[in-house]
């Protein structure tokens, strides 16, 4: 009876330590040892199980009893084993082992449940058991631990009690233990059967239904596994809202904040939040690796860990910084920041962040900041460090001010006077400091001079200033200097403002080459402003085709519009065409395929409707082989403004109408005045003037329906193209000229040169023709220069005194285009007296003596037609080669009649004084041209996106840029500060991404 009740006491425990997690039995057997429960389980279970269990087991069973009771000893243990659990199960009051065993698990359940599971289950029963005991405990063990959680105990206690005992055993372990007490036992620390179990827990990975359902479960994990996010807790159900915490420590002990928020809506949808501000939509690595809407608990406790690897980005609080941005803040008056920034205050502690902060950072970055925060941190420094230099005056004390020494105490005088004496300290230092640096680096890298070189160089620097107070403060060379001295006084080369004047000779040699600016630029003898500079000037306005409301601000902006007089307003239209390089190219920043013909929505419309009409293939795109160009021309200003393109191919006047009008109303609606529209003499040309009245023969003018007065707009053939085509005319071999029974041949011509440069003639009677203008070739063709001087007074004194009477009419034909050609050239107001001629003066008054010339010249051209006409022979072919050509004719009417019209409209504006004809021709446009096809260096054929960008930089170097030496038009020397007006004028420039305002120089 003894050794069945010891054995049945020693069995009753071991089966029990099994059955029962270890901490339960624990506090079943020492409720008064709570404080340190975790210790006393850990060490109790490990010397029970190991020690008296395997021993006395091991012996009792063994060595006691026989082999023939054992049949004997397993029924007198079942009979014991269910009077004692009967007995120790009911004795103890469920109210203790509910209170105790509450007390213990949250502060040790986790730890202590792993380390005696795993004891127990691994080592125990294998050790104690060697008979059939061995077996039933190991599997009892087994079973009991794999079980589902909710029903361990009582699966547990159904196999290893007898019925009798099973209730007790039951509500004693329901009241004791959680429901989920192994849902967080760690996979590895539990054996691999443990581990399957312990995964294949049903509501953690399950999908969740809505927010309360998230709620309950998570609330069931955080509560039974308190070191899982420790961090995070529950502070609202409804909506879901999980807070974490930052524990800050403080005099009284420590104090939490909630430094981070996760919210789930009904939808299960996350919202992150910092410190109250929503991060959804900050652009952060880490905030995008986030899911955006809960699936499960799993999927939320995975978002929880994550974050606790992060840590939160500091700004910048230093105390300098905040004080400066809260003065600046006030300064402005709450209406805006000064910088690209915000102020937060963490927990009492200001710290300013960007706009653009990550706020959230990980753990394992070096620095406390994101990298928005390190940029402002920065601008911050350079700022407070400008501020403090700035008001360095200003925080002087006020004893430094200039009161009269009489009205102050002594105490104030003395005050003062010593802060002169510290400051002559402080200069002498400093200046003994300097001298004794010049010494030092003169002894290593100065140069000895001999005396003369000593006296030139001490010349030189004495007579700098002497110089620059010489020059006009208006004039290049002066902005120049004064650009380089202030230049190289910066310390910071990004404090330098540039005059507009430099920053459009500046644009002007990038222009011809931009390889030699940036050599010019780096080798160090100029100060000249940086490439990325220069582009936000010519990058104002978008290089593309047509109009543009940009371009037609530049414009007025560049007229001075709004204050200018009246007379400055009349402007005159010049349109021409060049050639350009058939080419394709992909627009990186648009996508758009730039080479196509643009001549404007509605004309684009129209022409594939004409290829509709007579192909029956669908219409293709056709590449542009030439740019139209429109420009403005002011009559009494220096404007010469590039105001649109359109590429196209093969262009008709039908094509052309509709944008000539459109450039008109446009032109009309800025302010301006358009008096008139200068063009060459193709038949493009021709057929444009001809649709405003196709029945008459000769159209000079048509009535603008946009000028807010009743006024015509008048055209004109381009004077010096009627003159290069006058002198084709004249030296074409298929056209014999006549006129009142005489010839005009290019034999005079010839003949007077050959005679002018034979051997011993002495002083030549026309120095300025030589080879060039007697042998023509097709690039000479179109010299207007070389036109101008075969066509001149010199070479019609000449023909009379040397062709005799037959030379009469050639040299009446020469002096007449001369004349002409002088009435519509007047460019400035001394040559007509230095040069003796009279038709080079300017126009002074509607009723000028050329105006009625003019009218006599158009009544020669009519005489000099009816002479051929009645001139018998001849077919109509034949009499037409006697006349120059009808294109010829038909712009000198044209320009005879449009002329006179227009000085006698000019002179009726208030304050016009003076006009100069030479206004209305095309050479502005013709030197555009010019420097579209020097653009560096040679450039002849420019392709459509070329052109477009070589145009942005010519609206802004306008002034300053030359004629080509080679071109077709030769301007000769020219004052690029002529117009003193606009020398000052600041120029637009392209906002930076950082400012929303137009920026100026």
């Amino acid at each position: 009876q003894q050794t069945l009740q010891s054995t049945s006491q020693h069995t009753l425990q071991s089966t029990t330590q099994q059955t029962l997690p270890a901490t339960a039995q624990q506090t079943l057997q020492s409720a008064a040892l709570q404080s340190t429960a975790q210790q006393a389980l850990q060490s109790t279970a490990q010397q029970t199980l190991q020690s008296t269990a395997q021993h006395t087991l091991q012996s009792t069973a063994q060595q006691t009893m026989p082999a023939t009771a054992q049949q004997t000893l397993q029924s007198a243990a079942q009979h014991t084993l269910q009077s004692t659990a009967q007995q120790t199960m009911l004795a103890t009051p469920q109210h203790t082992l509910l209170a105790t065993a509450q007390q213990t698990l949250q502060s040790a359940a986790q730890h202590t449940l792993q380390s005696t599971a795993q004891q127990t289950l691994l080592a125990t029963p294998q050790q104690t058991l060697q008979s059939t005991s061995q077996h039933t405990l190991q599997s009892t063990a087994q079973q009991t631990m794999l079980a589902t959680p909710q029903h361990t105990l009582l699966a547990t206690a159904q196999r290893t009690l007898p019925a009798t005992g099973q209730h007790t055993i039951q509500s004693t372990a329901q009241q004791t233990l959680p429901a989920h007490t192994l849902l967080a036992t760690p996979q590895q620390t539990l054996p691999a059967s443990t581990q399957q179990a312990a995964i294949s827990v049903p509501f953690i990975d399950d999908q969740v239904s809505s927010s309360n359902n998230l709620h309950s479960c998570l609330s069931t994990v955080l509560s039974s596994s308190p070191s899982v996010c420790p961090s995070w807790k529950i502070a609202c159900p409804d909506p879901l809202t999980i807070c974490k915490l930052e524990v800050q420590q403080i005099e009284q002990g420590s104090r939490g904040h909630v430094i981070m928020s996760l919210t789930i809506d009904t939808e299960l949808k996350l919202t992150l939040h910092y410190l109250h501000r929503q991060l959804n939509g900050v652009r952060c690595p880490i905030i995008s690796t986030l899911p955006s809407v809960i699936t499960s608990v799993a999927v939320l406790l995975q978002v929880m860990k994550t974050l606790d690897t992060t840590k939160c980005c500091v700004g910048n609080s230093d105390a300098p910084f905040v004080e400066f941005w809260q003065h600046r803040s006030s300064t402005l008056h709450g209406t805006s920041n000064p910088g690209s920034g915000h102020l937060e205050n963490k927990f009492g502690v200001m710290s300013i962040h960007h706009n653009d902060c990550q706020y959230i950072l990980p753990s394992t970055k070096h620095h406390d900041r994101c990298s928005k925060c390190c940029t402002l941190r920065n601008t911050l420094r350079s700022q407070v460090h400008r501020f403090k230099k700035t008001n360095h005056d200003a925080s002087s004390p006020a004893h430094s001010s200039h009161v009269n020494y009489r009205y102050e105490s002594l105490s104030s005088m003395s005050s003062r006077l010593s802060d002169v004496h510290k400051q002559c300290h402080a200069v002498t230092v400093r200046l003994n400091q300097l001298r004794d640096k010049i010494a030092a680096n003169t002894e290593v890298a100065g140069i000895s001079l001999d005396e003369e070189s000593h006296d030139d160089i001490k010349t030189i620097a004495s007579e700098e200033f002497k110089f620059m107070k010489d020059q006009p403060k208006d004039s290049f060379k002066y902005i120049f200097w004064q650009q380089q001295l202030e230049a190289a006084s910066k310390k910071d080369a990004r404090s330098m403002r540039w005059h507009p004047l430099m920053i459009r000779w500046c644009l002007y040699i990038r222009h011809k080459s931009s390889g030699a600016y940036e050599s010019l630029r780096k080798s160090g003898c100029l100060y000249l402003p940086s490439q990325r500079t220069l582009r936000d000037y010519t990058h104002y306005v978008e290089a593309a085709a047509g109009f543009s409301t940009e371009v037609d601000k530049m414009l007025m902006n560049a007229a001075n519009i709004d204050t200018c007089p009246v007379r400055e307003t009349c402007v005159i239209l010049l349109l021409d065409e060049m050639h350009i390089k058939e080419d394709l190219i992909f627009d990186k920043h648009t996508g758009a395929m730039i080479g196509f013909t643009d001549l404007g929505d509605f004309n684009m419309h129209l022409l594939h409707f004409e290829d509709n009409m007579l192909n029956d293939t669908p219409p293709k795109p056709q590449l542009a082989k030439s740019m139209m160009v429109f420009m403005v021309r002011g009559l009494f200003t220096r404007l010469q403004f590039p105001y649109a393109q359109f590429p196209c191919a093969n262009l008709t006047g039908d094509q052309l109408y509709d944008p000539f009008w459109e450039a008109v109303r446009r032109i009309e609606t800025c302010g301006f005045k358009v008096l008139g529209a200068t063009l060459d003499g193709n038949s493009v040309n021709r057929r444009l003037i001809k649709l405003h009245k196709p029945s008459e023969d000769l159209v000079y003018k048509v009535d603008n329906p946009y000028a807010q007065e009743k006024r015509d707009l008048l055209f004109f053939s381009d004077p010096p193209h009627i003159m290069k085509t006058i002198r084709n005319c004249w030296e074409s071999k298929s056209r014999h000229l006549w006129n009142n029974g005489k010839s005009i041949t290019w034999s005079h011509l010839t003949s007077l040169y050959h005679r002018d440069t034979a051997p011993g003639m002495g002083i030549r009677m026309v120095p300025k023709i030589k080879l060039e203008h007697i042998k023509l070739t097709s690039f000479s063709k179109m010299r207007v220069d070389l036109a101008a001087q075969v066509l001149s007074q010199s070479v019609s004194s000449a023909i009379k005194l040397t062709g005799g009477e037959e030379a009469t009419e050639t040299a009446r034909f020469v002096e007449l285009c001369d004349k002409w050609f002088d009435a519509f050239n007047v460019h400035n107001y001394t040559q007509g007296i230095r040069k003796r001629k009279e038709f080079q003066e300017p126009y002074t008054s509607g009723d000028d003596q050329r105006l009625t010339w003019m009218e006599e010249f158009y009544q020669y051209l009519e005489d000099w037609e009816k002479s051929v006409e009645k001139r018998k022979g001849f077919s109509k072919i034949e009499q037409g080669t006697m006349l120059l050509s009808n294109e010829t004719r038909l712009g000198l009417k044209m320009d005879c009649k449009s002329f006179i019209e227009l000085v006698r409209y000019i002179f009726k504006i208030p304050g016009v004084t003076s006009f100069l004809s030479q206004s209305i021709c095309q050479d502005p446009l013709e030197r555009f041209f010019g420097l579209q096809r020097q653009r560096g260096g040679v450039h002849d054929n420019p392709n459509v996106q070329e052109f477009l960008k070589n145009t942005q930089a010519l609206r802004v170097i306008n002034c300053v840029a030359r004629a080509p030496g080679r071109g077709n038009c030769r301007d000769g020397k020219q004052d690029i500060t002529a117009n003193k007006e606009n020398i000052h004028e600041p120029l637009p420039k392209r906002a930076r991404k950082s400012s929303k305002a137009t920026n100026k120089v």
